[in-house]
C-alpha cells in the first residue's frame, strides 16, 4: 500500500508536534508552585503530557487512515488545535485563578439549595 507524500508530511508534523506538547508540559510541570491555583497548574501538565503522547501515537497511525487530501488537511488542522486550545485554556485558567470563582460559584449555590431545603421543613 503505497501512502501519500502528504500523509507522510502530516504524520510527521503530528509527531512533531506532539513531542512539542509533551515538552511544554514538562515546563508547565516545573511552574506548577507558580501557578494562582496549584491544581490546575498540575491539571494542565498532566494533560499536556498525555496529549503529547497521544498526538505521537497519531502521528504512527496517520498514514493508515484512508483519508481524502481535502479531509486529512481539515483532520490535521482540527487535531493540532484540538489538542492545543485545551491545554492552553487549562494553562490560562491556572495561571489566573479561574478555578476559585468556579469554587466561589458552587458553594454558593450548593449553600442556596441547603437553606431551601431546610427552610421548607
Amino acid at each position: 500500500m503505497a501512502t501519500s507524500a502528504l500523509s507522510l508530511r502530516q504524520a510527521h508534523r503530528v509527531r512533531q508536534a506532539g513531542i512539542l506538547l509533551f515538552l511544554l508540559a514538562l515546563l508547565v510541570g516545573l511552574a506548577i508552585p507558580q501557578f494562582a491555583v496549584p491544581r490546575l497548574g498540575l491539571s494542565a501538565h498532566l494533560l499536556g503530557l498525555m496529549q503529547g503522547n497521544f498526538l505521537v501515537v497519531l502521528g504512527m497511525l496517520w498514514p493508515q487512515l484512508k483519508l481524502t487530501p481535502a479531509t486529512a488537511r481539515v483532520g490535521f488542522w482540527l487535531v493540532h488545535y484540538r489538542f492545543f486550545a485545551a491545554w492552553a485554556v487549562n494553562v490560562a485558567a491556572g495561571v489566573w485563578g479561574q478555578e476559585t470563582q468556579w469554587c466561589r460559584w458552587r458553594q454558593d449555590r450548593r449553600a442556596a439549595a441547603r437553606y431551601r431545603r431546610e427552610s421548607s421543613r
